[in-house]
């Protein structure tokens, strides 16, 4: 097994990377994380560097998962304080937000659901990661899927369908 596949597996398992979240605000934390490991496997072969790095990965997940998990209970205080280690964590893993961008993403994310914010933070962070997992996202998601097909083109109701009839038994099934 690979590094990064232990490594992923390890993120999985670890509960406080998803404890305060629903499954859906999860979801893309994860996705975002699995991608993020196979990236850093990428640039850092050394696994002392990679350790490293996924050791910050992970700390960054803890505090996302705290920051927008706990943030109905916390007192502002101790929400500014789970923003800054959010804010610390981007910086270790060398993916840091421009302060402009921290400041917006402040001032708006109350207004936000937990899955928003957790999908607004990645894109943040990580805008190349964030692509892939909002596309695993809305592709799992039965809700995103089209609801309006619209009408059957002449293709989809032509007769001159193939003969659907069962080798075996010589009926076909669609004949009424």
């Amino acid at each position: 097994m690979s590094r990064a596949e232990t490594a992923t597996i390890q993120l999985y398992e670890n509960t406080r990377v998803r404890d305060e979240l629903t499954d859906t605000a999860a979801e893309p934390l994860l996705l975002w994380g699995e991608a993020l490991v196979v990236r850093l496997d990428a640039q850092f072969p050394d696994d002392e560097a990679f350790d490293a790095q996924y050791t910050h990965l992970r700390k960054l997940m803890i505090q996302i998962n705290r920051f927008v998990g706990k943030r109905a209970a916390d007192s502002p205080e101790e929400h500014a304080e789970r923003w800054q280690r959010v804010m610390e964590h981007t910086d270790a893993l060398g993916q840091p937000i421009a302060q402009d961008a921290r400041d917006s993403f402040w001032a708006r994310h109350e207004s936000l659901s937990d899955l928003e914010t957790i999908t607004t933070l990645i894109a943040l962070i990580d805008a190349e990661a964030a692509a892939a997992a909002q596309a695993e996202v809305t592709l799992s998601d039965p809700a995103a899927a089209p609801t309006d097909l619209g009408e059957p083109t002449s293709a989809e109701t032509s007769t001159d369908l193939p003969d659907q009839t069962d080798p075996d038994t010589g009926e076909n099934p669609d004949a009424s």
